[in-house]
């Protein structure tokens, strides 16, 4: 939780990234609100195992998402809060997310092959 609003799917996984998770993640969805086109605050990772996520919630729990760099004009936002969601697993999130109004969208859920 306290994904910085205006950060799109394809910025949160550059983050992401960026922060050492490489391939340690097959699953993400950031919800986004049709009538703002921002995110929701709050995304979906599944990590490939426990001890990847153990790792997320080690490095990030109470950290920022974003750090303010000169002249980058994003808010560096609220401390992150990392916890577990109550689905668990790439083909039950698949399966959960499948027939959602989302899952047809630009905005869906994204489905990544480790290494990716």
């Amino acid at each position: 939780r306290n994904v910085p609003n205006q950060l799109n799917r394809k910025q949160f996984v550059e983050r992401l990234d960026q922060l050492g998770f490489v391939g340690m993640y097959d699953f993400v969805y950031v919800p986004i609100d049709r009538a703002t086109r921002m995110n929701v605050g709050y995304a979906f990772v599944n990590f490939v195992n426990s001890e990847c996520f153990r790792l997320c919630q080690i490095n990030l729990q109470g950290k920022k998402f974003l750090d303010k760099e000169e002249g980058d004009k994003r808010r560096s936002g609220k401390p992150i809060i990392v916890s577990a969601a109550h689905v668990q697993g790439l083909e039950n999130n698949e399966r959960h997310f499948k027939d959602a109004a989302v899952a047809h969208t630009l905005h869906r859920p994204v489905r990544f092959q480790a290494g990716d």
